[in-house]
């Protein structure tokens, strides 16, 4: 696949994922405010993707969140699994809904900040 249609479909990916964030925002309680994505990745995620644990050969650590340009893929797999709520896996402590909403939506904006400063 070449790099315009790469490009295309992590658009889409993304578009996808923001429309399915704010529908969930604008449905949103004012009782249930949003933690900051770092605190909720600090709770539930660099316990298990950090230096020493590093499940999945991810670490969290390695990719700090304002330097996302450098590593879109990383945050873009991220948020596509918090999205879909496949992480944290079942069993495990989890985010509110509110939580996962605004994370996966601070991702992706983010994300398309990153992809319109850097779009090649």
């Amino acid at each position: 696949m070449d790099t315009l249609n790469v490009n295309y479909a992590l658009g889409l990916r993304l578009a996808l994922i923001c429309t399915t964030t704010l529908f969930g925002l604008s449905t949103q309680t004012h009782a249930q405010q949003p933690a900051p994505i770092s605190k909720v990745l600090d709770t539930y995620c660099i316990t298990c993707h950090d230096a020493d644990t590093h499940k999945g050969k991810l670490d969290l650590t390695a990719f700090p969140l304002n330097d996302i340009s450098h590593h879109p893929e990383i945050w873009e797999s991220v948020a596509r699994r918090l999205s879909t709520r496949q992480m944290p896996p079942a069993g495990k402590d989890r985010p509110t809904d509110a939580d996962y909403d605004s994370t996966v939506s601070h991702l992706a904006a983010d994300l398309d900040h990153a992809a319109a400063q850097h779009p090649n």
